[in-house]
């Protein structure tokens, strides 16, 4: 609707329509000209308001799609692919000033833990105020993205040495370890941090978020809560955790596990019972030892179903041993705590007895022992 406005003794008339975005007035299109408008000034005048509602409105649209698109949906940083291309323009600006650059490539330690036991909503307000105060650290020119998950990665654009980048990672780290409030519980947690420096490390956006990926495993196998710089090693290093895990995908249903038992021996020097133990017998690699397989299990979510096949298996052959006449022993079977963690491993072991026919005693019963532990 057109709105003619003319203060007394004023011989000029103000001319005005509001432009709409929905029910929203978000500014008013006004001319100024004689005494008079035409009844099609005014009809044009509102055609151009309501044009210009549409526009804006549609470029609203956009520039809000173009960020999802772009952003992280829970914490609203940068996603992989957005973070990935703006670290090639800032490399593009590195190289043509030839000035050095690193990436920082932070994980969340046990962040697993919280979400099973508190609830994603727990872990997902936790994830926001690590990436709130993260983001409070950063100076200009620095960039922080989300990987995905509990991974985040930093930018540093002034970085002076390696020193001064370790020293600034562990800032960051520390930071971390403060408690945090979320809907009523405190949480502590740590992270392990990587970095891998331009131009040692590598040359592209791909080469350095990898290659700081690797070091941030390198800070988690030594204990977690530490920060390692890349090395070419690493390289190496990632290279043949890839080649196990892979293999120890086909593992299982090649029929490469086998299962040793180790005798338990009390104080008076008699056998109270066995321990089976998992090894893997690789065609090509050999045997390969627990300490190096069970970690990359766990990490790969492989853990749950070779566990479960120990835990049946140890089951089967002590119900064997039973049949041919020998005396009932107890066995011990290690669990890894994924596999606690699950609501369905009280299941799986009675499924496992159930299955296998092994004689167990029912706690209460007359040693409160079972013959089979997990």
């Amino acid at each position: 609707m057109g709105i003619v406005v003319r203060e007394k003794g004023d011989t000029t008339a103000i001319l005005g329509t509001p432009i709409m975005l929905g029910t929203e007035i978000f500014a008013t299109l006004s001319f100024s000209d004689g005494l008079t408008f035409s009844r099609e000034e005014t009809e044009l005048l509102q055609m151009m308001a309501r044009s210009l509602g549409r526009t804006i409105e549609q470029s609203r649209v956009t520039e809000r799609l173009t960020f999802q698109a772009r952003h992280d949906s829970l914490t609203a940083l940068p996603n992989r692919e957005y973070f990935v291309e703006v670290l090639d323009a800032a490399l593009i600006e590195a190289r043509k000033r030839a000035r050095p650059l690193a990436v920082l490539f932070i994980d969340l330690d046990r962040f697993k833990q919280i979400n099973d036991t508190l609830g994603h909503a727990i872990g997902d307000g936790l994830l926001r105020e690590v990436a709130a105060r993260l983001g409070s650290l950063l100076i200009a020119g620095d960039l922080i993205g989300r990987m995905g998950g509990d991974e985040f990665t930093v930018v540093l654009s002034h970085p002076l040495d390696v020193q001064s980048v370790i020293r600034t990672s562990q800032e960051f780290l520390a930071a971390l370890r403060e408690p945090y409030r979320v809907d009523g519980h405190e949480l502590f947690v740590t992270a392990s941090a990587g970095v891998a420096l331009f131009p040692q490390h590598g040359n592209t956006a791909g080469d350095l978020v990898h290659n700081a990926d690797l070091a941030m495993y390198g800070a988690k196998n030594a204990g977690k809560d530490a920060v390692e710089v890349f090395v070419t090693e690493d390289l190496a290093v990632g290279l043949e955790r890839l080649r196990l895990e892979n293999a120890l995908r086909r593992a299982l249903e090649n029929g490469e596990f086998e299962i040793l038992y180790q005798p338990v021996m009390r104080m008076d020097g008699e056998i109270d019972g066995l321990e089976a133990l998992l090894t893997w017998r690789h065609p090509i690699y050999g045997t390969i030892s627990p300490k190096q397989f069970i970690p990359i299990a766990e990490e790969a979510g492989l853990i749950v179903p070779i566990g479960s096949w120990v835990l049946r298996q140890a089951c089967l052959e002590g119900a064997r041993w039973s049949q041919a006449g020998y005396a009932p022993i107890r066995i011990s079977v290690n669990v890894s705590a994924l596999q606690f963690e699950r609501g369905d491993f009280a299941e799986t072991v009675a499924d496992a007895l159930a299955l296998s026919g092994f004689p167990f005693e029912v706690p209460g019963s007359r040693a409160d022992r079972k013959l089979c532990d997990a």
